[in-house]
């Protein structure tokens, strides 16, 4: 059960897009900003703009830091800062003049680079609706992760529940399907080791003498009532050899 919630809990990463890696290069009339993800990145980028600072909102990004803040030595930006939300990550540009800003995505959409530059171009992000300005909090990882334990905590239920359908549904490995008319009986048993024993099971007009535990071993059948000491001594050898290949 370990292992298949250890499972799971990979499998709800690997769909994720994850921002691993940022690099920032600079130069006298520009500067990059260069993002990359885990995943390519389909999602939705957004910009706000205050007489203060632009705000750039990357929604559907994940960020492992809550708030990183640089500062850069140029005639465009005082400062620069990302910072993870819920479902989203927010960039904050603060510059020392007037800025546009131009993103573009790499061929397959790993990497995000976003230029700032004094000459006014065609920027490609998407403008809000309402301009304002976004606070800079922290990303609520606590919630997120009861979320993740719930949908797991689901999903072990279902396996679980599976599982039991699937043990009863082969409960009949000795005898078959069961109806009301047919009577099967403990006679007698004794336990081997902690977890397998010995049993003498009747039914209808027969005995077995079969192995219960860990693995299901039918020893030998008969169609008299012999002693259970006497279908032990008998069938000594086999028992033996199981227990020995244990």
């Amino acid at each position: 059960m370990t292992k298949v919630f250890l499972l799971l809990l990979l499998s709800t990463t690997l769909f994720a897009t994850d921002l691993i890696k940022y690099n920032i290069y600079k130069s006298p009339q520009k500067i990059d900003l260069m993002l990359t993800f885990n995943t390519p990145y389909p999602g939705k980028i957004s910009k706000s703009a205050t007489s203060e600072s632009t705000i750039l909102a990357l929604e559907g990004v994940n960020f492992s830091q809550k708030k990183i803040t640089k500062k850069i030595d140029s005639s465009l930006l005082e400062s620069l800062t990302i910072a993870s939300m819920k479902d989203k990550i927010l960039i904050e540009l603060k510059p020392k003049e007037k800025i546009t800003v131009e993103a573009s995505k790499t061929i397959d959409s790993t990497g995000l680079r976003i230029r700032i530059e004094k000459k006014a171009q065609n920027d490609l992000l998407t403008p809000i609706a309402q301009k304002r300005d976004y606070p800079l909090k922290e990303y609520d990882f606590g919630a997120s992760f009861l979320k993740i334990l719930l949908a797991l905590g689901i999903l072990i239920a279902v396996l679980w529940l599976l599982k039991k359908w699937l043990d009863k549904k082969s409960s009949g490995w000795l005898f078959g399907e069961q109806n009301n008319e047919q009577k099967i009986k403990i006679i007698s048993q004794r336990a081997i080791d902690m977890k397998n024993r010995v049993v003498l099971i009747g039914f209808e007009d027969k005995r077995y003498l079969v192995i219960l535990g860990e693995n299901n071993l039918l020893l030998d059948s008969f169609n008299d009532d012999e002693a259970f000491e006497s279908l032990l001594q008998k069938n000594d050898k086999k028992l033996g050899d199981y227990l020995k290949n244990r």
